[in-house]
């Protein structure tokens, strides 16, 4: 009995020394990652012969929301010829113009002699801009490539192909610097109105569509 009791005593004593023995102070490898801020340049490749009215409104609205400069509009000419040289400024010109009636007070126009008559049809419009970036050091998610091995396992961050996916999605990147009080970005009207008819007690309007019932494809 007293030799049973030595050798659970010696037991408990042993798993002690074990256990002090080691290393609770290994890092963890769980590091995630978050969307951050940068500026690009933007670029939209116009046919500077076929004007469009809603490339222009988007580029419009994107500017004054995200624009931090100028917009620069390159068109191409046949090299050596005055009369594709004189034809491309009259079609920069109408491309300046349009962007200058919707509110961008920057806009100049270059033109460039080109060999390549495949390079006539395509111009380009750019600005620098305030874009909403992938995490910093993120590279896609392991396998997306195929095989990888354990080295490429260690080096991904979790929430990497995540927060990629959402940087794209971010209209206006100003949003996430937040929005300080009192400094007039948010009327208090505006958003008084969100609230007034659920305070009111006014039903909501019906949805015209799918219901949740019949998403699924269920019976």
């Amino acid at each position: 009995m007293q030799m049973s009791r030595l050798y659970t005593y010696c037991g408990m004593l042993l798993s002690v020394l074990l256990l002090t023995g080691c290393d609770m102070t290994t890092p963890s490898q769980l590091e995630t990652a978050q969307i951050r801020l940068g500026e690009e340049v933007k670029t939209v490749r116009i046919d500077p012969t076929q004007f469009d009215a809603a490339t222009v409104e988007a580029i419009a609205r994107d500017h004054s929301l995200n624009g931090r400069g100028p917009v620069a509009v390159v068109v191409p000419y046949r090299s050596g010829s005055p009369m594709d040289e004189m034809d491309a400024k009259r079609q920069g010109k109408i491309w300046v113009q349009a962007l200058q009636r919707k509110g961008i007070k920057s806009v100049t126009a270059d033109y460039v002699g080109v060999e390549d008559a495949r390079l006539l049809n395509t111009a380009v419009i750019s600005y620098p801009a305030l874009s909403a970036m992938p995490p910093e050091g993120c590279r896609r998610l392991t396998g997306y490539n195929g095989a990888d091995s354990l080295e490429d396992v260690h080096q991904y961050r979790v929430g990497c192909e995540t927060n990629t996916a959402f940087s794209k999605m971010i209209v206006d990147p100003q949003d996430l610097m937040g929005r300080a009080s009192g400094s007039g970005q948010s009327e208090a009207r505006r958003q008084g109105g969100l609230v007034e008819g659920h305070i009111s007690g006014t039903p909501n309007e019906r949805i015209q569509g799918g219901t949740a019932s019949a998403v699924g494809g269920g019976g």
